[in-house]
């Protein structure tokens, strides 16, 4: 490292400063998300639903529980357009888990991978992110007949 490059980071409140000095004369701040773990818990950060039948849909459900001492409100988006969550926002109370439904739509063949994050609204913590995978295979080529 030069005297003229430096990357300096530092915790302060939860989250993670860190000042890039590039030179003498420049000095650029970025505040990153919280290095703290959130008061979210999951019943899984991965969903496998295996193989979906084309032109169907499967269902799983995700229990989420605040372990703040607050209600905390939450938001759930799903990344990816083979997938969708019900419901989309619910207030959470303290120490209680609820149930997220979490589906993959098989409109069309693939391998369909996605993100489904919890946000807390107000809240400076990191979303919750859970990863989300389904195979689609396409319908099966009937079979011919020779005459």
């Amino acid at each position: 490292m030069t005297a003229t490059r430096a990357i300096v980071a530092t915790t302060v409140a939860s989250f993670l400063t860190v000042f890039a000095v590039i030179g003498m004369a420049r000095v650029v701040e970025l505040t990153l998300l919280s290095t703290a773990p959130g008061p979210i818990a999951v019943s899984s950060q991965e969903i496998d639903f295996g193989t979906v039948p084309l032109h169907d849909s499967q269902s799983r459900q995700l229990l989420v529980r605040n372990d703040a001492a607050e209600p905390l409100h939450a938001r759930f988006l799903v990344g990816g357009s083979a997938y969708t969550v019900y419901p989309s926002e619910m207030i959470l109370q303290p120490g209680v888990e609820s149930i997220v439904d979490v589906m993959a739509v098989a409109d069309h063949p693939g391998r369909f991978e996605a993100v489904l994050s919890i946000y807390l609204e107000g809240s400076e913590f990191a979303p919750v992110e859970v990863r989300l995978a389904a195979q689609v295979e396409p319908d099966p080529v009937p079979p011919t007949t020779q005459v």
